[in-house]
């Protein structure tokens, strides 16, 4: 495939990279596995020397700090990447430099929100996370999705919008970030770099054409302006598939800037169908849980995957479909009852088995198998919430 060439490529350029960490923040648009993948597929076909190889793919697991704890611990669902602090510092003065004194919007982007406020510019973030409401203080804080928010009134005079990076996502993204600037004003969008997955370079070419038709003049796009932060579950998914301690900062985006020159001329990109959701905390274990009709009575969740942490951080993995039940490490499982299985969660800390509290939930006694399905679902649990709590970085007392 013209896509695995290109990594390749991209591999054989970087041949004197030490070790798996060196080669991926120079290769940059990979994913780990990916690339040792990639590595792997060239020393078998001979292209690469064995030893080169070993040395290419050689994993030093490091120490990973705590980074922004004050905040809500990501979702992938909510596919939340923070950027590190010195593109955050970087994309603040690109914003307020093109806004002047006018105000300036954020799309996704909480940590930047902070950034910005705390040197006194006016500053507005719209994020779909509710959570985030509790931790972010100062200037304007819409709650809600792009896909249906009325734009943002006044217009702002400068948007950065940081979104999951999909077509569909993207195209929202930009439309909303469109019809919430000035004439006049600049747009800065995050982009995947080309090597992030197949056809990129076509989702590069629609999204430049859709732009257009949103008003936006592209003055450029640097490569690899951004950094990010990998979050919690992408740490959880690379060490269930052997790359425990992975640096953190190997991810880079490419970096967009528009000139807002005329109105748009796009109609509004079709709300796509979603799942619903419903999220309890459990000791700073964040799990969502699939709103559903259950016919069947069975609270227990099932695993989904070879592993207990799923091993791809990709919203195009099939087994999404399925999924009933999912963590904030990344733990995903089906179950017949997940709604019942939230009222265990919602109820975890207090005492009791959880019985008493579903039976008045049904409005009738548990039947003995149903009360052994409960006893069991709770006991799991507990498994699930232990999982994420020994990867994530919660600040919470330990499990009994």
């Amino acid at each position: 495939m013209i896509h695995d060439r290109a990594i390749e490529e991209a591999i054989l350029a970087e041949l004197d990279a030490d070790g798996l960490a060196e080669l991926s923040f120079r290769v940059g648009d990979v994913y780990p596995t990916t690339l040792r993948d990639s590595v792997g597929s060239l020393v078998q076909r001979n292209r690469l020397p064995a030893l080169v190889g070993r040395r290419l793919t050689l994993h030093r697991a490091e120490v990973i700090s705590v980074c922004d704890e004050d905040l809500p611990v990501p979702h992938p669902l909510d596919g939340d990447w923070r950027l590190e602090v010195p593109t955050r510092k970087d994309m603040c003065r690109r914003l307020r430099a093109a806004s002047l004194t006018g105000e300036i919007l954020l799309l996704g982007v909480p940590t930047i929100f902070r950034e910005i406020v705390s040197e006194g510019a006016r500053v507005t973030l719209v994020d779909a996370n509710t959570r985030l409401a509790t931790s972010l203080m100062g200037g304007r804080f819409i709650i809600g999705d792009v896909s249906d928010l009325a734009p943002v009134v006044p217009a702002c005079a400068s948007v950065f919008a940081d979104p999951p990076w999909y077509p569909e996502t993207i195209d929202q993204f930009v439309w909303y970030a469109s019809e919430s600037t000035l004439l006049g004003g600049h747009v800065f969008l995050s982009m995947p770099g080309l090597l992030t997955r197949p056809g990129i370079e076509a989702e590069r070419s629609h999204l430049l054409h859709f732009a257009a038709k949103c008003g936006l003049r592209l003055r450029g796009i640097e490569r690899r302006a951004l950094r990010y932060e990998s979050p919690p579950f992408e740490r959880a998914s690379l060490s269930a598939a052997g790359l425990p301690g992975f640096p953190r900062s190997w991810r880079h985006g490419d970096l967009a800037e528009f000139d807002k020159v005329s109105v748009t001329a796009q109609q509004r990109p079709a709300k796509r169908s979603r799942p619903r959701w419903i999220e309890h905390v459990v000791r700073g274990v964040s799990i969502r849980f699939r709103v559903r009709p259950e016919p069947i009575f069975n609270p227990k969740p099932i695993l989904l995957g070879p592993s207990r942490v799923r091993l791809t951080v990709s919203a195009r993995d099939p087994l999404i479909s399925l999924v009933d039940v999912w963590t904030s490490g990344n733990q995903i499982y089906r179950c017949d009852s997940p709604l019942r299985l939230a009222r265990l969660a919602e109820s975890f800390e207090e005492l009791g088995d959880g019985v008493a509290m579903i039976e008045t939930d049904v409005g009738r006694k548990l039947l003995a198998h149903e009360r052994i399905l409960v006893d069991q679902a709770r006991s799991e649990l507990g498994r699930v919430v232990s999982t994420d709590f020994t990867r994530l970085e919660v600040r919470s007392p330990a499990l009994p």
